[in-house]
C-alpha cells in the first residue's frame, strides 16, 4: 500500500484527470459537492505517458507538494484538497492509459476504494469502435467506480479555462439532501450490493429509490425477488432509522428492456437523481458486450445522472463481511411467524444434519431460497446442505 500500515485512514477515493479536460474539473465538482466527505482520503492520480525509456513498465510516483503537479493539476483542485487528506500520485507508463490505471486499482489499491473518471460521453458504434478510457476502466477494474459524464455540460465557459468558479449548469446543491437510485436484480447479490452501498456510498439522510422488477411469470422466482427486495428495504430503513433519509421500492415494467427501463426512470426525474448505483456482470470485451448486451454499459453511456459501478466480486465479499457467522448444512423445519404482524416471518428453527443440533433463527427478513423451498413449492431431492 501507499500508507504505512499503521496509519488508520479512511478508504480512498481516487480521483484521475487532466488538466486541461473539461471532464476533470467537471467530475471533481461534482463530487466535492455531491459525494465526498471532509474526512475522505483522497488520492489524486496523473497517467502520463512515458516518452523514452526501453523497459516496458509503469512506475508511481508520490509527489510531496501540489506545486510539483501544478503542470498537470487544476489549480480549483489543488485548493479544495488543502484541508483534506490526500496523495497527489503519477504514472508514468508505455501502455494504454485504461490498462495503467486499471493495473494501479489492482496493485496499489485497497478493495473498498472508489475511482472517480470524467466521461467525454461517446455513444453507441463510435463508443466502441473508438475506444472509451472509462469503458475499459469499468469493465476491468477490480474496485468500483464513479462515472460523470461531461458531454452535457461543454457550453460553460467557466470549465473551458483553469478558474475556481462557482457557478455552473445542471450541479446539485451543496449539502442538500441527496436522490440516489439503486438498480437490482432481485437476486441475493441485490441485498449485497444495497450493503455495499450503505458502507460506502450513501449518507442516512439520503432519499433511496430502490429500482428492481420484483415480478415473473415464474411465482416461485416473483417469490424470491420480493423477499430480496424486502430485505433491502429493511436493510435501508435500519440504515436511516435515527435520521431523515426516506427509501422507496419503484417497480419497474417487466415487458420492457431493463437498461431502457432504468435510464428512463432516473430521465423522468427531470435530474433529481443525483446518481445511479448499480452492479456488473464482468462482461469484458466490446463485442461480447454489444452482442450480450450490459445494463451498466448502457446505462454509463445514456444515463442523465453519474453512474457508480461495483464489480460482482465487491459485491461477493460484501455479501461475506455482512455475515458475522454462517450455519452449513442445517435443515429448516418450520418458520416461525411474526405474533405483532400478519403473515410476516421472524425467523426458522432446524437442525444440523451431521450433529442432530438444534438451532432457533429469529431475524427481520427471511429468504427461502434453498432446494424446492418445501411445503410451498414441489419439492425437489438436492444433496446434503
Amino acid at each position: 500500500l501507499l500508507f504505512p500500515s499503521a496509519l488508520i485512514l479512511p478508504p480512498p477515493r481516487v480521483a484521475v484527470g487532466d488538466k486541461d479536460a473539461i471532464d476533470t474539473k467537471l467530475s471533481w465538482r461534482w463530487a466535492r459537492d455531491n459525494f465526498f466527505l471532509p474526512s475522505d482520503n483522497i488520492w489524486l492520480l496523473k497517467c502520463k505517458q512515458k516518452t523514452s525509456g526501453w523497459i516496458p513498465m509503469d512506475t508511481v510516483k508520490t509527489l510531496s507538494d501540489a506545486s510539483l503537479a501544478k503542470d498537470w493539476l487544476p489549480s480549483e483542485i489543488a485548493h479544495d484538497v488543502r484541508g483534506m487528506e490526500h496523495r497527489i500520485l503519477l504514472i508514468e507508463t508505455t501502455h494504454d492509459p485504461g490498462d495503467a490505471l486499471v493495473k494501479f486499482a489492482t496493485m496499489e489499491c485497497p478493495r473498498d476504494a472508489i475511482m472517480l473518471l470524467g466521461c467525454r460521453g461517446r455513444q453507441g458504434w463510435r463508443r466502441m469502435f473508438l475506444g472509451s478510457v472509462t469503458l475499459y476502466v469499468t469493465q476491468h477494474a477490480p474496485i468500483a467506480v464513479l462515472v460523470v459524464r461531461s458531454r452535457k455540460y461543454r457550453d460553460i465557459p467557466d470549465l473551458t479555462s483553469d478558474t475556481v468558479g462557482a457557478a455552473y449548469l445542471g450541479m446539485t446543491t451543496p449539502g442538500k439532501q441527496r436522490k440516489v437510485a439503486i438498480a437490482i436484480d432481485g437476486t441475493s447479490q441485490s441485498v449485497a450490493l444495497v450493503r455495499w452501498a450503505m458502507s460506502n456510498a450513501l449518507k442516512p439522510r439520503d432519499e433511496v429509490h430502490l429500482l428492481h422488477s420484483a415480478a415473473s411469470e415464474n411465482p416461485e422466482a416473483t417469490l424470491k425477488a420480493t423477499a430480496a427486495v424486502n430485505e433491502c428495504m429493511a436493510a435501508l430503513s435500519e440504515f436511516q432509522r435515527d435520521d431523515e433519509g426516506l427509501c422507496a421500492s419503484v417497480l419497474l415494467d417487466m415487458k420492457g428492456d431493463t437498461r431502457d427501463n432504468i435510464v428512463d426512470y432516473v430521465e423522468d426525474q427531470g435530474g433529481a437523481i443525483d446518481f445511479l448505483v448499480m452492479g456488473t456482470r464482468g462482461l469484458t470485451g466490446n463485442l461480447k458486450r454489444a452482442m450480450l448486451g450490459s445494463v451498466s454499459s448502457y446505462a454509463l453511456a445514456y444515463c442523465p445522472s453519474p453512474v457508480l459501478t461495483v464489480p460482482a466480486d465487491i459485491v461477493a465479499e460484501a455479501a461475506k463481511k455482512s455475515a458475522d457467522k454462517v450455519f452449513n448444512r442445517i435443515c429448516v423445519t418450520h418458520l416461525l411467524m411474526d405474533d405483532a404482524k400478519e403473515n410476516r416471518v421472524a425467523g426458522a428453527v432446524g437442525f444440523n444434519v451431521r450433529t442432530g443440533d438444534y438451532h432457533v433463527f429469529k431475524s427481520k427478513a427471511v429468504i427461502v431460497s434453498a432446494g424446492g423451498a418445501s411445503n410451498i413449492f414441489t419439492p425437489r431431492s438436492v444433496a446434503e446442505g
